[in-house]
């Protein structure tokens, strides 16, 4: 496994791993939203910039929330903002 730096090391890792496939698969759709402009800028800095911590927290509160498919991920993202950024800044 290679070092994570940022919260998109640590998602583009979780999204590799096919051990729990709800897990990668919500990991691959907040990749997707932030690819695929689904996010706001805001956000997708937010993701790119935080540290591990912050994806690893973000990723447990999506599936906490019960976020499960990848098509929910922007929506969810976009609707609870402000939490998101929140997760990401620890």
């Amino acid at each position: 496994m290679i070092a994570m730096e940022t919260a998109r090391d640590y998602i583009r890792e979780v999204a590799r791993n096919n051990e729990d496939f709800t897990r990668s698969w919500v990991a691959e759709g907040i990749l997707w939203a932030d690819e695929s402009c689904r996010i706001t800028g805001t956000l997708s800095l937010a993701i790119r910039n935080a540290d591990a911590e912050g994806g690893r927290r973000l990723l447990n509160h999506l599936l906490e929330s019960g976020v499960s498919t990848r098509a929910e991920v922007p929506r969810f993202l976009n609707q609870y903002f402000n939490t998101c950024m929140l997760k990401l800044k620890g």
